[in-house]
């Protein structure tokens, strides 16, 4: 399971959370994996299509909450 990847936003769009997932993924299938999941924020619509176009299809929908004291 990938939980949290992420990229600075100074360096986002120049395809370095594509070479993150895909080394995690390949270190994965390396070492036995038979599948892999990952967790992403719904209202991340890059981070999205990125997943889609490494093969990735979403499963399921989690509720996140969240109080700011």
């Amino acid at each position: 399971i990938i939980y949290m990847t992420g990229v600075s936003p100074k360096h986002r769009g120049e395809g370095l959370g594509r070479i993150i997932v895909r080394a995690g993924m390949h270190y994965l299938v390396r070492n036995g994996a038979r599948a892999i999941e990952l967790t992403v924020d719904q209202e991340n619509t890059p981070a999205e299509r990125l997943y889609t176009s490494l093969g990735f299809k979403k499963q399921q929908e989690t509720q996140w909450y969240e109080r700011y004291l």
